[in-house]
């Protein structure tokens, strides 16, 4: 391993706070549970990402490492750091990224590497550390929304249904209602719901956050099944 990168020796003279943090891993199984309840999809190839902002990744082999660890032996890092000495401008530069960088957020605020930028997004935070910079320019962004209210809903609906009936069926469905964009940026809207789905009524009801209220005040009342029909007819 080289010892004379630059950058390297300059961060093992004087790491900054946070070079021992660790680099989180991007929670896969809560991104699944959410996807379904989806509000807004924003993507651009074009866009900007404060670097220390940047928390996580998906790549299994560096989440749980630490910063400082990247730098050192990340798989890649010194043909990156090499690049780095021929070609500095490629971390100021606000065009489109060649080759891309990609980050994924679920709120906006807390960023991680997607399919490729790992070792770039460690040099990044550690270079713009020394400059005082926090913004790497024209990097890909998918930052997802959803409606947690929904979810929570949907959660709380699906164990009070199973305990009133096991051939209730509760499930998310969702349907993209609009979409705003031009080159290089979109903004996908979409409508999340809850199917209930009773057999024994003959109902296949599609539930927003009011609706997924009224039925899990009715179950957790253990109403009888024609109370249901009451309650249809009050809020009709």
């Amino acid at each position: 391993m080289r010892d004379d990168f630059p950058l390297r020796a300059r961060v093992r003279e004087n790491p900054p706070r946070w070079a021992d943090e660790t680099i989180r891993p991007w929670d896969e199984a809560l991104f699944s549970r959410l996807e379904p309840f989806r509000t807004r999809v924003y993507w651009t190839d074009q866009g900007s990402v404060n670097v220390f902002r940047v928390v996580g990744t998906q790549h299994p082999d560096y989440a749980g490492r630490t910063w400082s660890w990247f730098l050192e032996g990340g798989k890649r890092m010194e043909a990156n750091l090499a690049l780095l000495e021929r070609n500095p401008a490629y971390y100021d530069d606000t065009e489109p990224k060649r080759p891309s960088m990609y980050y994924v957020s679920m709120d906006g605020t807390d960023w991680y590497v997607g399919s490729d930028g790992n070792h770039r997004t460690c040099i990044a935070r550690f270079l713009f550390a020394e400059t005082g910079r926090t913004m790497l320019h024209g990097v890909h962004l998918a930052d997802y929304r959803f409606d947690h209210e929904l979810h929570r809903l949907y959660l709380r609906l699906t164990e009070l249904a199973r305990r009133a009936d096991p051939a209730i069926l509760v499930e998310p469905v969702n349907r993209a209602v609009g979409r705003d964009d031009t080159p290089g940026w979109k903004l996908d809207y979409f409508e999340p719901r809850i199917r209930f789905v009773d057999p024994a009524e003959g109902l296949d009801e599609r539930l927003d956050a009011d609706g997924a209220r009224r039925i899990i005040g009715w179950l957790r009342e253990e109403r009888g099944r024609r109370g249901w029909f009451r309650l249809r007819r009050r809020a009709s």
